[in-house]
């Protein structure tokens, strides 16, 4: 069965036989005016006998046709509304009615008298219950209806319509199976077919699967059909046993053989195998499903009468194939090769999966084509129905098989271009094919953000893709095309608006049903009037909101989401579906967007500085007190130069970025440490180390709970804003600018933000679910507060109002006007929680966080940050929490006679590997200047060891700009331990490091 989505402009095509008006052509379409058709041997003005090429089947003068599904005699049509169409023969009643007798038996009066309709008629049996989906067999027909009941009619001849009997009469009035099943008789559990998820029709029996994941059979059972051993014959649906713990995802019948997908990623066949249909290697039957164990990840399974296909995401064993090809995703073929139907390049029957080249991007293909050629109607229609599928469904057998052809697009790039590993020579030849794919994954990942982000986000990036495409050339198309112009320039509007309000203290009640009643929207879907709580300063940044399309506050909530690339656009750079990226490959988009800047600035700047008759650089380039006295804050320096006192790095460096403007946070970091005196430099030059121990330590003053700027949440273990700091709103600011200049210059830090506040950064509103990261017991307190089933008033005793202590004094806040005297009950809980949480995340520190977000998009802003998620900025900010050391171990290199075999090596990764975590973390910050792992995990850091020497006293040395540990050759464990343990406990200053 073959299912399309359709609008006036897409129809359904059709060839091969018509002799009984199946393709829907009427006997004025015949030979003399159909090119496509031949006139049936009866010379008569019946249907044309055959259509020989393809051709657009006039049907239902435009209705949208959800799906088709065709035998031999007969095609059925299902509409959008439900309603059920069939064209072609009705002798076995499948027009829902009784056959036409016959009265004369010659060849021309039984053509003219036979039942038969080259137009569509109308199922009216059916009309009472809508229809989700229809197959029809030889003379038998079933569907499902939108409620989940399998209706069956036609012949029954063999039980096929699994009524409990066995008839010659045909039932011509399609009943609904409403009885249970079992699996065998020595099996107590039942089964209602209510529920049934998908029906097929083959030759003399039919095939369905529950709700459940179960599989039944019923009708003839030769040939071991019915995948029961000894069962020739079932009137009614009979449990497949051999599936019983399987979990089945897919169904598809043959003329004598079924298949299966299960949840494992492996598909089972059984039946007729004369063919060598059931791909097991042997021409034998089946009386009971067998796994096909050569072909494991398997993604979609469909039947031709005779032969078999899987789509595999990777290819199996090479033992257990004839093909050598090594791309990661593959259509196999079995079975009777007649007519070149197993696509092998043969007409030899083969009992084994042979790997069919090129069907997956043929298929694939002609699936984009057709969706992108849909309207803005129809568009809606097919994501509303993608939304409806189970996700594992969903990611298994629509998501994964288009991620697997983009993965094979990248891999054959990088194969053909014979680049080296770590090149990213873009995809050549492929790219036009894989931004068609591109846009296709753009409607899926619609679809999976209307439902609700029911399948996780990653399932949509695509490592190979983003491991071989020029990021440099991606991000200026981006900016070339323009693509990128309209989410920012409504972001930038909605950030002034939102900004220049955040000045005035707005009342806490009307904070906070502000900040309720948008934690249910997506940002796509609000207007910037609605985002009046995005705190961004204008010009300077840009939100992922009109990209991602996020949906808060529990599954789908009713919001629409829409593609990125609206219908008849096209794509031109890949970051307009940033969602196809990997975090990493955004991180080093981010990178290459700061360094353009920084050229830009110093470029100003150094003409600057010849303009006024001073070399590049200004004042700095002198040197000595000249250099010195220049400051954070000059013009015409060529890099924001910080120097700090060992002790005063908050006092000091504050003070100097406060005399800077943004182009001069724009400039290359230079940080100096300065003895506490402020008289003598350390050794330290920075190339990104000192940086990254200065931002450690300032980060950790600023965000100390002893500041009084936020609060210390110890179940959690996260920072958040006090509402009742007394610091100026400068000082928030000045906390944003500091981490926007660490997430600018590419430094990890430890902030300990909830990603909560990460979600308010990137313009979205948080929601109930968010305030469990960062106060669980209170989260919990008011789930059980809305899931009380009793007196809500007199046992909890709380009123509209929200209480929080300032300088050891409890302080009051109503959350509406009168809040104090208004109880909360079971009819106002949720609205009590709604407007507690919005309060706490939101309202209560509106002015603060604006302030802070102020600051950081004044120094990260820019195109890029719109690329991004709010949970891959939390991971850009403060990197991956975990520390993978054997990933650290693999990536590593070796100098001055070290390799990963040496003696003292194999020591140094013994005593790491089980080293603490605590530990673990130390050493990192002993040798990077940071203790957290990049975005792309710590196998990514490439460690450099370097040997120091033979044996000595002396201590292990590092150098943090370059990721180098400098060890001497010690010449036992226990000592290079020791050694080591003494300076990293002994490292901060660059005397030592």
């Amino acid at each position: 069965m073959q299912k399309q989505q359709t609008h006036a402009n897409i129809g359904i095509f059709g060839w091969g036989r018509n002799d009984c008006g199946q393709l829907g052509f009427r006997p004025d379409q015949g030979s003399s005016s159909c090119a496509n058709c031949s006139s049936n041997s009866s010379g008569s003005s019946g249907p044309p006998g055959v259509v020989a090429a393809v051709s657009r089947m006039p049907l239902l003068d435009g209705r949208p046709v959800m799906s088709a599904a065709a035998s031999l005699f007969n095609t059925a049509l299902l509409t959008a509304d439900g309603e059920l169409y069939m064209l072609g023969d009705n002798d076995s009643g499948l027009f829902g009615r009784r056959a036409k007798p016959a009265a004369d038996t010659t060849a021309a009066a039984a053509a003219a008298a036979a039942d038969l309709s080259w137009t569509a008629v109308r199922v009216e049996a059916l009309e009472p219950h809508p229809l989700a989906d229809v197959a029809i067999g030889q003379a038998h027909a079933l569907a499902v209806t939108q409620q989940g009941l399998l209706a069956t009619w036609g012949c029954n001849d063999s039980g096929q319509l699994g009524l409990g009997s066995v008839n010659e009469h045909i039932q011509h009035n399609p009943k609904l199976l409403r009885g249970s099943a079992t699996a065998s008789s020595s099996s107590p559990d039942k089964d209602n077919l209510r529920g049934a998820a998908d029906g097929l029709s083959a030759a003399n029996n039919s095939l369905a699967l529950s709700s459940s994941g179960r599989c039944f059979t019923f009708g003839e059972g030769n040939h071991g059909v019915l995948g029961v051993r000894g069962l020739s014959c079932s009137p009614s649906p009979v449990h497949v046993p051999g599936l019983w713990e399987v979990g089945v995802l897919q169904i598809a019948a043959g003329e004598a053989h079924c298949a299966a997908l299960g949840a494992n990623g492996f598909a089972y066949t059984w039946g007729r195998g004369k063919y060598g249909q059931l791909g097991h290697g042997s021409f034998e039957d089946e009386e009971e499903p067998r796994q096909i164990s050569s072909v494991s990840e398997v993604a979609s399974v469909i039947t031709g009468d005779q032969h078999t296909l899987l789509l595999a995401r990777h290819p199996p064993d090479q033992a257990s194939t004839h093909s050598s090809h090594s791309s990661s995703t593959q259509a196999y073929a079995f079975g009777r090769g007649t007519f070149g139907a197993t696509g092998l390049g043969s007409s030899d029957n083969s009992p084994l999966n042979s790997d069919v080249h090129g069907l997956g991007g043929v298929l694939l293909g002609l699936l984009t084509v057709l969706v992108l050629k849909l309207n803005s109607s129809s568009l809606r229609m097919l994501l509303g129905w993608l939304g409806q599928l189970k996700p594992e469904v969903f990611a298994a057998r629509v998501v994964r098989p288009v991620q697997a052809l983009l993965t094979r697009f990248a891999k054959d790039a990088l194969q053909h271009a014979g680049a080296p590993p770590g090149a990213r020579p873009g995809l050549g030849q492929a790219r036009g094919d894989a931004l068609l794919l591109a846009r296709l994954l753009d409607v899926l990942h619609a679809a999976n953000v209307q439902a609700g982000e029911l399948v996780p986000y990653s399932e949509f990036a695509n490592s190979a893709v983003s491991a071989t495409v020029n990021l440099h050339e991606e991000y200026y198309t981006w900016l070339q095309s323009g693509a990128y112009k309209q989410p920012y320039e409504e972001f930038q509007a909605a950030a002034s608006r939102a900004i220049s309000a955040a000045h005035t203290k707005p009342t806490h009640h009307t904070t906070a049903a502000a900040a309720a009643s948008g934690g249910n929207h997506s940002s796509s879907s609000r207007s910037p009037q609605q985002r009046q709580d995005v705190p961004l300063s204008t010009g300077s940044s840009s939100s992922s909101g009109a990209k991602h399309k996020r949906v808060f506050g529990g599954g789908g909530g009713g919001a629409v989401a829409v593609p990125a690339v609206p219908p008849g656009g096209s794509v031109s750079s890949l970051c307009e579906l940033p969602f196809l990226l990997t975090t990493e490959a955004k991180s080093n988009i981010l990178r290459d967007e700061a360094a353009l800047q920084q050229q830009h600035v110093v470029h100003a700047s150094a003409m600057a500085a010849l303009l006024q008759g001073l070399p590049p650089g200004g004042m700095a380039a002198a040197g000595g007190a000249a250099a010195a006295a220049a400051g954070a804050g000059d013009p015409l320096s060529l890099s924001l130069s910080l120097r700090v006192r060992r002790g005063h790095e908050m006092e000091d460096a504050l003070k100097q970025i406060r005399s800077c403007g943004p182009q001069e946070l724009k400039k290359p970091l230079r940080v100096t440490f300065l003895s506490e005196d402020g008289a003598i430099a350390e050794e330290g030059v920075d190339q990104g180390g000192v940086s990254r121990e200065f931002f450690q330590l300032l980060v950790g003053q600023l965000l100390s709970a002893d500041y009084g700027m936020f609060l210390h949440v110890e179940e959690s273990r996260a920072c958040w804003f006090n509402p009742a700091s007394m610091e100026s709103l400068d000082e928030f600011e000045l906390v944003g600018i500091v981490l926007g200049l660490a997430c600018y210059n590419g430094v990890i830090i430890d902030a300990h933000l909830p990603l909560p506040a990460y979600k308010k950064l990137m313009g979205l509103a948080p929601c109930f679910a968010d305030l469990a990261l960062l106060y669980p017991s209170l989260h919990n307190g008011l789930q059980q507060l809305l899931d009380f089933d009793g007196d809500v008033e007199t046992t909890f005793c709380r009123c509209f109002e929200v209480e929080y202590e300032a300088f050891g004094a409890k302080q009051t806040v109503e959350l509406m006007p009168g809040g104090s005297s208004m109880p909360v009950n079971s009819e106002n809980r949720s609205h009590f929680v709604q407007l507690y949480t919005a309060w706490l995340l939101s309202g209560g520190v509106a002015d603060q966080f604006a302030a802070f977000a102020s600051g950081f998009h004044r120094v990260c802003g820019g195109p890029a940050l719109s690329l991004f998620r709010y949970e891959e900025v939390e991971l850009l900010v403060e990197g991956l929490p975990h520390l993978d050391f054997k990933g650290l171990q693999a990536g590593a290199r070796y100098e001055g006679g070290y390799s990963a075999g040496h003696t003292t090596i194999a020591a140094l990764w013994s005593v790491l590997l089980a080293l603490p975590v605590d530990e673990k973390r130390a050493f990192l910050q002993f040798c990077t200047g940071c203790d957290r792992a990049p975005v792309a995990g710590l196998g990514a850091l490439r460690l450099l060891v370097q040997r120091a020497g033979p044996d000595s006293e002396k201590l292990p040395t590092a150098h943090t700009c370059f990721n180098t540990l400098l060890l001497p050759e010690y010449c036992s464990r226990a000592k290079l331990q020791r050694k080591l343990m003494t300076a990293i406990q002994n490292s901060q200053g660059f005397g030592l490091q």
